[in-house]
């Protein structure tokens, strides 16, 4: 099942200023995680899935997300350049 950050955040009973804190930033921060959540930098992605006890994967995560993307560059896994014809080997 997927979840958006906002329905994670009230799966779990928690405020935005909850989340805010525990993650130690500014609520305002944090709204902009529920707004854009492939905006959210992969550190304070782990922590929120932590806090909220929701896998990763449920809530930023799907095929054409930024976050499941830039994930694959870490874990070592080439972009597919093919669809850029502007990209040079």
């Amino acid at each position: 099942m997927r979840f958006s950050v906002k329905q994670a955040r009230q799966y779990a009973g928690l405020t935005q200023i909850d989340i805010a804190n525990r993650l130690g930033i500014s609520r305002d921060s944090y709204r902009k995680i529920e707004i854009t959540p492939d905006k959210t930098p992969i550190v304070l992605a782990k922590k929120f899935s932590e806090i909220v006890g929701i896998s990763i994967d449920q809530i930023f995560f799907s095929q054409d997300s930024t976050l499941s993307r830039s994930n694959s560059l870490e874990h070592g896994k080439e972009p597919n350049h093919e669809r850029n014809s502007d990209f040079q080997k």
